[in-house]
């Protein structure tokens, strides 16, 4: 059976998933905290601030302190802002392909509250000026499309 087994190789296999898992293990918490203010800023088109994030993992649980989203068109209010956020799930029934939410709540939910400091609006991918708006609408008149007549569409195949 051991010449079957490449020892050297589950030995670095071992290690590489150590590795991956450690890193994981260290660096989740910061890598959801940037997640949530990057991606969420570029989708709202302003600036995300999150206090800090926890995250439990027996049970999986994920904590956001503090999480603050700028209004893009008023940059000195919040869209929404709150306090805490928790969510948990277990995993091995999802490991079954269920799924099962054990905890979801948000605590101090606000809408349009005023910030300490002014947010950044982040300027848009793309943007339409008046004259570029009337161009790409000519561009898309349903005037162009002309769909054929059913007729002649049965005429000229070869049933």
């Amino acid at each position: 059976m051991s010449r079957f087994i490449r020892w050297q190789g589950l030995a670095t296999f071992a290690v590489i998933v150590g590795l991956i898992v450690a890193f994981i293990y260290i660096f989740a918490e910061t890598l959801v905290k940037n997640g949530l203010e990057y991606g969420g800023g570029h989708y709202l088109g302003a600036e995300v601030n999150v206090e800090s994030v926890e995250i439990n993992y027996n049970p999986l649980q994920l904590h956001i302190n503090a999480l603050q989203a700028t209004d893009p068109a008023s940059p000195s209010q919040n869209t929404f802002s709150f306090a805490k956020a928790s969510a948990g799930l277990d995993v091995w029934q999802y490991i079954f392909g269920k799924i099962l939410i054990d905890e979801l709540a948000i605590e101090a939910l606000a809408f349009s509250t005023p910030r300490t400091s002014e947010g950044e609006v982040y300027q848009p991918i793309f943007s339409l000026s008046d004259e570029e708006g009337d161009g790409l609408s000519a561009m898309l008149s349903p005037q162009d499309i002309s769909l054929p007549d059913p007729e002649a569409l049965l005429k000229e195949a070869n049933l």
